[in-house]
């Protein structure tokens, strides 16, 4: 019994300092991470299961049910009215918001000395999520420096100093296993304008791919001047590496091509400037974004705050918002921080209950054995049931007994086993610190685990020893004083 209740309380215990490990990771470094607000978020409750199950629409066994994923997400209106209303919150509780606007700017490199165009999503091109005035927190210089103005980008790699191939082939290196700090560090990448990259031929503006070196020359010049990488790699929510930027630098982008000509025509034109296509108002809009001559509707808002609880009334405010709205017109956020934090803890939770589940295996053995001998004890001991009842004891006195023995047993068997846990606590924190100091204090108890544990544990024993314990009982007086 004891090692069934020390096993489980050892998991417990874990547990229960990784899940603290995960609160503390939560209010420390991952309390940087921004509330984020999209036009389009995940609506917890609409997953696909939950659809499958509440759909009148239940497949039968020679049907298959078909899934439409829009039915799982929810699109964000973010309306004047909302920006109106974000913009008057408690600026006590959030320290910056960010407003990304879909802009996909046209990035260059030169690639064996030929300039080519490079695709955003290989180079992966964005700002930092982290904020940008606590980066030395989040990120370890592997070489170089950070970023200290809009004109200077970062690569990132992972924690074995690790990139995409595709990240390696957009910045211009073909065929290679490995690249040095010196081929990284110092290299330019270049951000077309508008009036040079799009040209207009005929009814619409075309890429002006002919020309690619004079849109270097005229663009805007950016230089890797670092390579990085996490201190915690539970904050990336990217792929393998990518150029990382301040977040102003698009400000400025968008503040160069507003004035364009492709941005002028598409403003007041209700086709695309680019293709014989008419759009609608959603369209247009996603396509002024696209071209960089939106900065007024965003297409992304993050909200940064600096503790767990500033964050929690940020999220009360937005709903405060829904109030009354009905389901199209309401904004769902999503906390990064959170999102990280419960996947973590749901990982561990699923961990725990696989181990105790393996160590209460032994918790029932210990149960049956613990009947056995409560049943031999009883054979031992008819004798004395006979003389008990002979002298005026009740069938419920012979019970009690040996019920009395079995709580005994399980009590003692319990704190001896919720004590030997408390005491492997220590050398496993010690061992755990060793390999890493954040782990020092990962098996911590919980006195209400531990007393649950001994409730288990005398429960159990009481479980295993009732049957015996009625056996004895049901003993004829007289046949059990004859037996020697």
């Amino acid at each position: 019994m004891d090692i069934g209740i020390i096993g489980v309380g050892l998991v417990l215990s874990i547990s229960n300092g990784f899940s603290d490990q995960i609160e503390k990771l939560e209010s420390d470094q991952l309390v940087g991470l921004p509330i984020m607000i999209g036009r389009e978020e995940m609506n917890i409750g609409f997953g696909q299961m939950q659809v499958n199950r509440d759909d009148e629409t239940v497949a039968n066994d020679n049907e298959i049910v078909v899934y439409d994923p829009s039915s799982n997400v929810h699109k964000n209106l973010i309306t004047e009215d909302f920006m109106t209303y974000l913009d008057n919150m408690n600026d006590k509780i959030y320290t910056t918001t960010h407003y990304t606007f879909g802009y996909s700017p046209t990035i260059l490199t030169l690639h064996n000395g030929v300039t080519e165009i490079v695709d955003n999503q290989e180079l992966g091109f964005s700002s930092f999520i982290t904020p940008e005035e606590d980066l030395v927190e989040y990120y370890d210089i592997v070489d170089g420096k950070l970023p200290t103005n809009i004109y200077e980008v970062v690569l990132t790699v992972d924690g074995s100093n690790v990139i995409n191939l595709s990240t390696a082939q957009a910045l211009g290196f073909d065929d290679v296993d490995k690249l040095t700090y010196d081929q990284i560090v110092g290299k330019k990448l270049y951000i077309g304008l508008n009036d040079d990259y799009y040209v207009e031929q005929g009814d619409y503006y075309v890429p002006n791919f002919d020309n690619l070196d004079i849109i270097k020359q005229n663009g805007v010049e950016l230089t890797i001047v670092g390579i990085v990488k996490l201190i915690d790699e539970s904050v990336n929510l990217g792929s393998v590496g990518g150029i990382k930027h301040l977040y102003a630098l698009e400000a400025d982008l968008l503040n160069r091509n507003m004035a364009s000509d492709v941005c002028s025509e598409q403003m007041i034109s209700e086709d695309s400037v680019l293709s014989p296509v008419v759009l609608n108002e959603e369209q247009k809009l996603g396509l002024l974004s696209y071209l960089g001559c939106n900065d007024t509707n965003p297409y992304l808002i993050q909200i940064y705050s600096d503790s767990v609880e500033n964050k929690e009334t940020i999220k009360e405010y937005i709903a405060d918002y829904n109030v009354g709205k009905i389901e199209e017109d309401q904004i769902i956020e999503v906390d990064l921080a959170e999102a990280i934090g419960d996947t973590l803890g749901t990982l561990i939770s699923s961990i725990s209950v696989v181990l105790s589940s393996f160590a209460s295996i032994s918790l029932v053995v210990s149960s049956v054995m613990i009947g056995i001998i409560i049943y031999i004890s009883v054979l031992e001991r008819t004798k004395e049931i006979g003389i008990i009842r002979s002298l005026g004891g009740r069938k419920k006195d012979i019970s009690r007994v040996f019920n009395a023995e079995s709580v005994i047993i399980g009590a003692f068997a319990g704190l001896l086993g919720v004590t030997i846990t408390y005491l492997l606590t220590f050398p496993i924190n010690l061992i755990a610190g060793n390999f890493d100091e954040t782990l020092s204090s990962v098996a911590k108890v919980n006195m209400l685990h531990l007393l649950g544990l001994v409730g288990l544990s005398t429960l159990l024993t009481f479980i295993g020893g009732y049957i015996p314990s009625r056996i004895a009982a049901k003993k004829n007086p007289v046949e059990a004083l004859r037996v020697e």
